[in-house]
This record gives C-alpha cells, structure tokens and sequence, in this order.
C-alpha cells in the first residue's frame, strides 16, 4: 500500500482545489497561512491548517483546515463563504498536481461554522468555517 510522503504540502493542494472547483471571480484572493502585510479589506480567503492525522506513514492523512472569508461587508464576506461551502460540499473526490505531485483529496465534511466574526485589529468582517478532508498520493477505491 502506497503512503503519503512527508514532501506533500496539504495546505498547498487545498489552495490548489479552491482555485480549481470554486467559482471564483477574478476579485477573490486566497492565501494560504498568512494574509500579506500590504492586505486591504477585499474579496478573499485565507486557509490555516488545524492539524489532524500527521503520521505520514499512514496511507491517507485526515486533516482540517479553517476557512476564513473575508469581505467588505459581512453580507460580502458570507458570499465568499457559501463559495467556499459549495466547492467543498459540492465537488466530487478528486485529485490535484502541486509541487510535489499528484494528491488525491476526498471525503470532504464541515466540523464547524459558518460563525461570523469580526478581526480583532481591524473590524473586518469575516466569516470561518472548518472542513476536514482525506489527502492520500494513491486513488482511493
């Protein structure tokens, strides 16, 4: 049985999913990890990893990710949300290339949210919600 390497960056083909199944307009940013220090209040979403199942000998990882959606408006902000709902909700299993190679992500399911919150620094209105999904370098059968 095949295992999934320590090289295989989960953030990275989460990033690559989103950007793949969503309908994103061309106003949505995603980053991953981090918002950048020059961010201005837009259409965006940052995904953070949560942790989960991390022994890479495993065949398959269960892994979490928060979703954060920002927007102008929380009215904004809740649409970007329910994008980010309908791609993870309503796509099939399936696979991405990144860097490092071809990662096999399925049984996508949210464990929490959609909460509205609020940045404590800036009052930007955000949305999260957290989804766990399956990533494994082999395709389940």
């Amino acid at each position: 049985m095949a295992s999934l390497t320590s090289t295989i960056d989960t953030t990275q083909a989460m990033v690559t999913y989103l950007y793949n199944h969503a309908s994103w307009d061309s106003t949505v940013h995603i980053h991953a990890t981090e918002i950048p220090a020059n961010f201005t209040l837009r259409k965006a979403v940052l995904i953070l990893p949560d942790g989960g199942e991390t022994d890479y000998s495993l065949p398959r990882v269960n892994e979490g990710f928060s979703f954060w959606a920002y927007g102008t408006t929380m009215v904004e902000a809740k649409a970007v949300n329910d994008l980010i709902y309908d791609c993870m909700i309503k796509s099939p299993e399936t696979s991405v290339t990144i860097d490092s190679g071809t990662v096999y992500i399925n049984n996508i399911r949210r464990s929490l949210g959609p909460v509205p919150l609020r940045e404590p620094d800036t009052d930007w209105p955000r949305w999260m919600t957290t989804y766990f999904a399956y990533f494994s370098d082999y395709a389940a059968t």
